[in-house]
């Protein structure tokens, strides 16, 4: 079924399993929401379907979901985004809250694809064209993805403008740096992260490849 709109207020909402898409603004302006649970079963998350939700700050996506559409969670309290390997395109200011996103996670071997709705194009105010991950500093992938394989860290495409790392090790907590995206500031400058904080634990930075800079 489609969830067109949800009317309640609590505080934490789990979509139900018979749900297959949730429609454009099904959430938005939602003052009280401050955790989703979104099954596999959900194919499809709607335009600024949890958009302008400002309490929201626990986002669980499950492996099936397949799109996430423009500014599906605009303008909420996200610091991490995890997002799974089943998903195939994420839209334009999807997860554009402001800078307040600090770490996206994309599981699996291939990258998304930066998507757009056909009214993205016609929409005048820049602030809703801006980036998937607009703000976002840092993307974990995984040692095995192909950072081609989809166009969310192509730097013609707007996705992502941060630094994009693998995991080194688990063990010693040390991360590669793969690909630098974050624009030079004023005076040229690339600042790097040399720690990142992933799910309550602080990663180093001890390697990086050899073509982490090509963009520039």
């Amino acid at each position: 079924g489609v969830l067109l709109a949800y009317k309640g207020n609590d505080s934490s909402v789990m979509i139900p399993e018979n749900v297959r898409h949730i429609g454009p603004g099904a959430f938005a302006h939602n003052s009280n929401l401050e955790r989703v649970v979104i099954p596999g079963t959900v194919s499809d998350i709607g335009e600024e379907a949890f958009s302008d939700c400002p309490k929201l700050r626990e986002l669980i996506l499950d492996e099936g979901i397949r799109q996430i559409d423009d500014r599906a969670f605009k303008n909420s309290d996200l610091a991490v985004v995890n997002i799974p390997a089943s998903v195939e395109g994420i839209g334009l200011s999807a997860f554009d809250n402001g800078g307040k996103l600090r770490t996206v996670i994309v599981n699996g071997e291939s990258i998304p694809d930066v998507t757009n709705n056909g009214s993205a194009t016609r929409l005048s105010a820049k602030n809703l064209r801006t980036r998937a991950f607009e703000g976002a500093k840092n993307a974990i992938i995984s040692n095995k993805a192909d950072l081609d394989s989809g166009t969310l860290f192509d730097p013609g495409h707007y996705g992502f403008a941060g630094e994009v790392y693998t995991i080194g090790s688990e063990d010693d907590k040390t991360l590669v740096l793969e690909r630098a995206l974050t624009p030079p500031d004023g005076a040229g400058n690339v600042v790097i992260d040399q720690r990142v904080d992933i799910a309550g634990d602080t990663y180093t930075l001890d390697h990086v490849k050899s073509d982490a800079f090509d963009n520039y």
